[in-house]
């Protein structure tokens, strides 16, 4: 069996594509909790910005300090991992195993997972959504192994200066980063749409009728996965639905438009007219919803 690359803006809906993955017989590259810390895992437990910096620092690597022949690694504030060093990374998953990571558009990566044989996977969601659900999960990862990197930083914040500071992009002082606007960062992801080896799979169209969806619409995206991953439908056609999943690690609310409920209405009106590009760019129109 090969091997899979799930790759996302963090709270699009991973754990979606994840439990889709699994229910073909995919399963993460690492176990359980007792394999978190083991010498003899090469690749970081996720492929995002904090994993990807410690486990250059175990090796005694310095982030690649140019963009050509590495791998953007996280979305806020990217890291850059050395070609070589990102491909044995991938290199060292095992058979029928997936990794997820955050990575933006980049060439490289895609001759990367070309040359290990993966299946490449994005997920795709309302950016509005992804910006409430992006605050409340910096706030409490619940069952990540470690607290956001910008968690002290969102403390001290009002519910509306933390909305701004994803949108805008600015200076964490206690992280001691400065973060990219989303608008960069959504349209980085936005652009694997336009590859053709990579599957783009839309979390509207992935949840289901649990989540605001329909069945319709989850069949056909796993269908498109299936298909991706050269199986057949068949093999899951009587349990498909069960990649909704409440029990997943991250899972908040998995409602498609879930974010406005916890919004008043004037911070559902800026985040409308900040993300009304990103919206008309990745086909989510209206002022509200999916």
């Amino acid at each position: 069996m090969d091997r899979i690359f799930i790759n996302s803006l963090p709270k699009s809906g991973t754990h979606l594509l994840a439990r889709s993955v699994e229910l073909f017989g995919y399963r993460e590259h690492f176990d359980d909790a007792g394999s978190l810390d083991d010498p003899a895992r090469v690749a970081p437990i996720f492929i995002n910005y904090r994993e990807a910096r410690d486990a250059l620092a175990r090796e005694g690597k310095q982030p690649a300090r140019s963009a050509e022949e590495s791998v953007p690694v996280g979305t806020l504030v990217p890291v850059h991992v050395d070609a070589t060093t990102f491909g044995r990374w991938l290199g060292s998953l095992s058979a029928g195993r997936y990794i997820l990571g955050h990575v933006m558009y980049t060439p490289t990566l895609r001759r990367l997972l070309s040359a290990c044989s993966y299946h490449h996977l994005f997920i795709l969601r309302d950016p509005r959504a992804v910006v409430v659900s992006l605050v409340d999960f910096i706030l409490d990862t619940r069952g990540m192994p470690r607290p956001h990197f910008l968690y002290e930083d969102f403390l001290p914040m009002s519910p509306e200066e933390r909305i701004a500071f994803i949108v805008e992009g600015g200076e964490a002082r206690r992280a001691g980063v400065c973060t990219q606007s989303f608008t960069a960062v959504y349209m980085g992801l936005l652009a694997w749409e336009a590859d053709p080896s990579c599957l783009v799979v839309r979390f509207e169209d992935l949840v289901g009728p649990r989540g605001g969806g329909s069945f319709q619409r989850q069949q056909a995206a796993v269908e498109r996965i299936a298909a991706h991953l050269g199986r057949s439908f068949e093999e899951v056609a009587e349990r498909y639905s069960a990649v909704f999943d409440t029990n997943s690690r991250t899972f908040r609310a998995g409602r498609i438009d879930g974010w406005q409920a916890d919004l008043d209405p004037a911070s559902i009106a800026y985040l409308n007219r900040c993300c009304a590009t990103l919206c008309a760019s990745a086909g989510y129109g209206g002022s509200a919803g999916g």
